[in-house]
């Protein structure tokens, strides 16, 4: 029995009153005790661990995202470098004196050694889509019409040069611009 305030009444717990003590009132065992002290330990450092994993995963994606993006921004930039390099060899064999003459087997043969050491190519051809002279292979050598027809015409319409987009060759199968 226990004492329970000011009046001096007395309360009993035992099972013949009828009450019984709640899981809470009653003392716990040693073992319930340890496994719920070890929880409230780990349950907290495995939160914090899960926050802490989950954090450096998305900075590395972060990290990996903008590595991708240097590199697309780094080839970008050699591509248009590229280009721009292929703009002014064209620039300069415009200005050749075998192609406005329609000397085509001179031109070719100057058109090969300008691009000489590069991966490039020349291609000459006439506003109908027919090609007249390709420097990947040797004067006179029949070439065909070029699938591109519509953007010949339209870079002879406007008389600048165009880029296209990834295509494949005809005369080689291989993918140029």
């Amino acid at each position: 029995m226990r004492g329970s305030g000011v009046r001096g009444t007395l309360t009993t717990d035992s099972p013949a009153t009828g009450r019984r003590r709640r899981f809470w009132q009653r003392p716990w065992p040693v073992r319930t005790a340890l496994a719920w002290f070890a929880l409230s330990v780990v349950l907290p450092a495995l939160l914090f661990i899960a926050l802490q994993y989950r954090s450096a995963v998305v900075e590395r994606q972060m990290a990996i995202e903008r590595q991708v993006q240097q590199i697309a921004q780094s080839v970008a930039a050699a591509v248009d470098r590229e280009l721009a390099i292929k703009r002014a060899q064209l620039k300069a064999l415009a200005t050749s004196p075998d192609l406005r003459t329609q000397h085509f087997a001179e031109f070719h043969a100057q058109a090969a050694v300008a691009l000489e050491g590069s991966a490039g190519r020349v291609a000459l051809l006439r506003g109908d889509g027919a090609h007249l002279l390709n420097t990947q292979r040797p004067y006179g050598t029949p070439l065909g019409t070029s699938l591109l027809t519509e953007q010949v015409r339209g870079v002879l319409a406007r008389g600048l040069p165009e880029e296209t987009d990834l295509f494949k060759s005809a005369i080689n199968g291989q993918l140029i611009i």
